[in-house]
């Protein structure tokens, strides 16, 4: 049996480590910042950083022991678990926490199922909003967003609505990504000028949360009101598509959306958007009721 009576030198070596995790910042705890001086997002990676706890020192000083016992000299490796380390706050720039970012407003949809074609489309509309930044009062359409539906944009043939039914276009499967950014922005209280439903349902979303576009004929406009930038995020994962939008922490603090829809009969829905207030909801205000007209029996 090894026993170490005096640990001091011990402590003193997980106190170094401890030193140099410190300079390490933790990995998915970073955010965004709108960096005034130069107009533009930045992201701050030094909000927080692992610590050793007790339960991993006391790893470390069995290991030591098993080295001792064996009488080792080689190098032993230790590795230590998640509960084995302490995430911990470190002191953020007070210029740089005035201006924190978060997610306000947020919405994910499943493409699981769609043609190739059809989820190259989502990727290519979603990478062209991805990092978007709209001004206080400025405005922004997604169908110039997302660029003209061309091959030499990157869209390709996939399904499409027209006309009451379903065919083939270059671009097909776009809407999918405007009615996610939809949710996601009245899910930031953002406002939005123009929404137009799908003339037939949508597999991804609701009937009454959907939103179509369509060169020339249907758009989705959104108009930043709040008195600061705010910052949009797309992209897939795995066979989800995530659209975010991040707000100022501190100005929102305290008010948040929820868009939501009831249906009225198999074909028509009413949407609603909550609005919450310190933790009560003080509006639940009506947007209207959407219709739409049933599949043609071949593309139900």
């Amino acid at each position: 049996i090894c026993h170490i009576p005096d640990t001091s030198l011990l402590d003193a070596f997980v106190a170094d480590v401890n030193v140099a995790l410190s300079g390490v910042p933790a990995e998915n705890d970073s955010f965004y910042y709108y960096d005034a001086a130069t107009g533009t997002f930045q992201t701050y990676a030094g909000a927080s950083c692992q610590q050793i706890n007790e339960t991993g020192a006391a790893l470390i000083y069995q290991s030591l022991l098993e080295i001792l016992a064996n009488k080792g000299t080689e190098d032993k490796t230790v590795t230590l678990s998640q509960d084995q380390l302490d995430l911990v706050s470190l002191d953020i720039p007070e210029e740089i926490l005035a201006n924190k970012y978060s997610i306000e407003g947020s919405c994910s949809t499943s493409f699981r199922g769609s043609s190739s074609n059809r989820i190259g489309n989502i990727k290519v509309a979603s990478s062209n909003i991805n990092m978007l930044v709209l001004m206080p009062g400025e405005e922004v359409s997604m169908n110039q967003a997302f660029k003209p539906r061309t091959s030499a944009n990157g869209y390709r043939l996939a399904g499409a609505y027209s006309g009451g039914k379903k065919v083939t276009s270059i671009g097909g499967g776009i809407c999918q990504v405007s009615s996610t950014v939809y949710n996601a922005v009245k899910n930031s209280g953002l406002t939005v000028l123009e929404r137009h439903a799908h003339s037939m349902p949508v597999h991804y979303l609701p009937l009454g949360m959907d939103a179509a576009i369509s060169s020339g004929s249907k758009d989705l406009r959104v108009r930043n009101d709040y008195q600061f930038p705010v910052l949009f995020e797309a992209y897939t994962e795995g066979n989800r598509l995530i659209v975010n939008v991040y707000t100022n922490e501190i100005l929102t603090a305290g008010t948040s959306y929820r868009l939501h829809a009831v249906r009225r009969g198999s074909l028509a829905a009413s949407a609603y958007l909550e609005v919450t207030v310190n933790g009560q909801v003080v509006e639940d205000r009506s947007l209207g009721i959407s219709r739409y007209s049933p599949l043609p029996k071949n593309d139900e």
